[in-house]
């Protein structure tokens, strides 16, 4: 059996350089004899460098560089990243110490990780941006708008939803890409108004149109529309702030001013139809006293059943009468007195056994706008629903829940207007006037802390509530 070669490792001949470390990436990219692909990187043509590099390395990282390097091509043109951040990638692979990096190109180099799968070095990157304010949230902003970053993730809607007007008037706002808008516009919390948010998206969709010409407005902003509550606005403001920028054609105009002013949800494509007013979230102080607000002790339970109230009425002796023909839809006004009110189940009428057939279960879905008015304007609007799987021929009780999961709360001494919006028809009642011998419209029923008027045949018979 051969033996093997002795190597010794010290050597006289060995020179300073070679006894000293080399960093192992500034050792590969010095020695090109080990490269054995080509990169041409660039976004841009006029900014495209060529970049030697060692596959290998790509490949045990990068499950991304795997695939793009199968066959090794003689050259791969790689067009989503910068020159500057494809050699931070190189180092990072080949074991190099990363040097010192500006929040902004720690952003860019994230989201580039992202790109290639490459998940430690994403972690490592977003660890440098960890945000702690406006000032510093943007970097972290484009990299959660635009991947996965759990990390980051609860500082930067934190710091959103609790700064936006800083967030909003800083000039780096105006560069921010379109999924960052997207991102703010999402959040069910913001510390400004709609009008204020709608203002801000407009001037930066403007900006958009000087320094990236090519798109109109509209499709800047087109991404945005969805999520923008334009149904929120007031007339006054839909009049003064929104119609003169001619973001929407004169149809969709019409189609939102009808949506105001029915309190009905907006059926325009890619507008958003959301009437919930978005929370206002000024500090974390602020939402801390709205949620002591909101665990008022409701001791008292009681049910509104119209057809009681009516049958016991010397203002209104009748009885409630089911209409031949059904509706989809139904309003009624909610006046509270003197205490706050927890609205918890409305009871409905569901579609009489004879015309389901053989199907006397089915499923039942109903939208429920909740609209605050004061001196004839809503000023604040939420959305519940009720549903589920019921039998036919039966009074249905529902709980009511906003969609956020809240109860829904009704302040004292306040108007609300609740309109219902079923899947499909259902039956409606109106009562009618024994003394008079016909049917009343916009009937008032006084009871304890609540009047209900009836603005058109009734859907809910039942309300149950606390006071």
């Amino acid at each position: 059996m051969a033996s093997l070669p002795v190597v010794s490792i010290a050597s006289s001949e060995n020179t300073a350089e070679d006894e000293a470390y080399t960093d192992p990436a500034d050792y590969i990219f010095k020695h090109k004899e080990y490269h054995d692909c080509i990169f041409t990187v660039g976004r841009n043509d006029d900014k495209v460098e060529k970049i030697s590099a060692m596959s290998c390395d790509l490949k045990s990282h990068s499950s991304v560089f795997r695939k793009i390097l199968t066959g090794n091509p003689a050259e791969v043109r790689i067009k989503d990243v910068s020159p500057e951040v494809f050699k931070l990638i190189l180092t990072y692979v080949y074991g190099g110490e990363m040097p010192t990096l500006d929040q902004p190109t720690a952003a860019q180099l994230a989201l580039a990780a992202g790109l290639y799968k490459i998940l430690p070095l994403v972690d490592w990157a977003c660890e440098l941006i960890l945000p702690e304010c406006a000032d510093d949230v943007f970097p972290a902003l484009v990299c959660v708008a635009n991947m996965s970053c759990p990390e980051l993730e609860p500082h930067v809607a934190e710091i959103v939803q609790q700064e936006t007007q800083a967030v909003l008037s800083s000039e780096q706002f105006l560069d921010l890409d379109a999924k960052c808008l997207e991102y703010i516009s999402r959040q069910e919390t913001l510390s400004v108004s709609e009008l204020e948010l709608w203002r801000a998206l407009v001037l930066w969709g403007q900006h958009k149109v000087i320094t990236e010409p090519g798109k109109t407005l509209r499709e800047h902003l087109k991404t945005t529309l969805s999520n923008v509550r334009l149904t929120t606005l007031s007339l006054e403001e839909i009049s003064k702030e929104l119609i003169p920028t001619k973001i929407l054609a004169p149809e969709e105009v019409v189609g939102l001013l009808s949506a105001v002013t029915s309190n009905r949800p907006c059926k325009l494509p890619g507008i958003c139809n959301n009437r919930e007013t978005r929370e206002l979230c000024s500090s974390v102080g602020n939402r801390r006293s709205r949620r002591l607000a909101d665990e008022t002790v409701f001791n008292e339970s009681y049910t509104f059943d119209c057809l009681n109230v009516v049958w016991y009425s010397d203002v209104y002796p009748g009885k409630l009468e089911e209409l031949p023909e059904y509706s989809e839809i139904s309003n009624l006004t909610i006046n509270t007195h003197d205490k706050k009110l927890k609205i918890e189940t409305f009871t409905v009428q569901s579609k009489p056994i004879l015309k389901l057939g053989k199907q006397p279960v089915y499923k039942l879905s109903c939208t429920i706008t909740v609209s605050k008015i004061e001196d004839g304007f809503c000023t604040e609007t939420r959305i519940a629903q009720m549903g589920g799987e019921i039998v036919g021929g039966k009074e249905i009780t529902f709980p009511l829940k906003l969609r956020n999961g809240q109860p829904l709360i009704l302040d004292a001494n306040s108007s609300y207007n609740i309109a219902l919006d079923f899947d499909s028809s259902h039956p409606v009642h109106q009562i009618y006037n024994t003394a008079y011998s016909k049917y009343d419209t916009h009937t008032i029923l006084n009871f304890n802390h609540i009047s209900v008027q009836y603005d058109t045949p009734l859907h809910v018979q039942k309300i149950h509530f606390r006071a």
